[in-house]
């Protein structure tokens, strides 16, 4: 089970208020205590972190109400790894301190990256555990690193291009102010688009002894989350699915670890690297059933099974269903 800090839903009580909405009950319809607002880091379940922003969206007929939240929240939501990101001295470091201690903030979701000609796509998604829709959390992590940007890199900056899961709303404008005109609707992934050039601007005001200390601050923090590890591990596996096949040493090799170590801590963990592997498979598999119009062969290839037919083997050993029974449950 994943969990944030509670600080994840910072702004959400004058939001709520700010468009007619009883925060109270709102809250209290998904059960959240509106109590754990004034608990900065209270641990919370990644999936009741979706849930308050998804009923709140709805109950608020809210479309953009993630990308809202963003321009209230900023990245300081990120505590002591805020204070990391921000002190780097070029974005390409920012995004690498980000990613190797995203773990120490919270294991709901992990960043990553994928290499393409001129550039990378900067990669945001959800630990494959949660369910539902996830259009406003995924909206509000890509809307933070928006306005990151534009904030402490390049004022008025916007990404060459932004890729999302969601399909394309009737009216983009308020997705326009914060990503920018060139948004790619039902893509395969959640990311921004960003060229090597970008990746060697220099963060403005950034502190090296700044950095020297929370590097320092969040390395004691990660020691102190018991699973911390682990977190990462499953989240290179999950990222690395998505675009490569994933095997030990990929996995190994990423976290700086031999293969052979990288076992010793799983087996510590009281797991080991193939159920973490086929876990992440069938959460990814039923990440694409539901949420995506990839057929059951695209979604194969994806997670680099040999055929479809294992692919539909695999998903109904462990769930007791095929993958098209699972996929029409979801449209009637």
């Amino acid at each position: 089970m994943s969990f944030v800090p509670s600080i994840a839903l910072k702004g959400i009580e004058s939001l709520i208020t700010s468009h007619g909405g009883d925060v109270n009950r709102i809250l209290w319809d998904v059960g959240f205590d509106p109590v754990l607002l004034d608990k900065a880091d209270y641990p919370i379940r990644g999936q009741l972190l979706n849930d308050v922003l998804e009923h709140s969206a709805r109950e608020l007929n809210h479309r953009f109400l993630g990308l809202e939240l963003a321009e209230i929240q900023g990245a300081n939501v990120l505590g002591a790894l805020w204070f990391l990101v921000r002190n780097s001295s070029t974005v390409r470091e920012a995004i690498e301190n980000l990613i190797d201690n995203y773990a120490a903030h919270t294991d709901s979701s992990y960043f990553t990256t994928e290499s393409y000609p001129g550039g990378i796509n900067f990669i945001y998604e959800m630990n494959p555990d949660i369910q539902g829709d996830l259009v406003q959390v995924t909206e509000l992590g890509l809307g933070i690193a928006c306005h990151f940007f534009r904030r402490y890199v390049l004022p008025g900056w916007q990404p060459s291009a932004i890729k999302l899961r969601v399909a394309e709303p009737y009216d983009k404008r308020a997705m326009h102010a914060v990503f920018g005109s060139n948004i790619l609707f039902s893509q395969d992934l959640n990311c921004l688009v960003l060229k090597d050039e970008e990746l060697d601007f220099p963060i403005r005001g950034a502190s090296q002894l700044q950095s020297q200390h929370y590097r320092k601050v969040v390395a004691h923090k990660l020691d102190f989350v018991p699973a911390a590890a682990l977190v990462q591990v499953e989240n290179v596996i999950h990222a690395s699915l998505m675009t490569q096949s994933c095997n030990l040493s990929i996995v190994a090799k990423t976290l700086n670890l031999k293969p052979r170590t990288l076992q010793h801590r799983l087996k510590h963990h009281g797991t080991s690297f193939n159920t973490l592997l086929q876990r992440a498979k069938l959460n990814l598999a039923l990440r694409y059933l539901k949420t995506s119009s990839l057929s059951m062969t695209e979604i194969a290839q994806r997670l680099h099974f040999s055929e479809p037919a294992v692919f539909s083997r695999f998903v109904k050993k462990h769930t007791g269903k095929s993958p098209s029974s699972i996929r029409k449950a979801l449209e009637s």
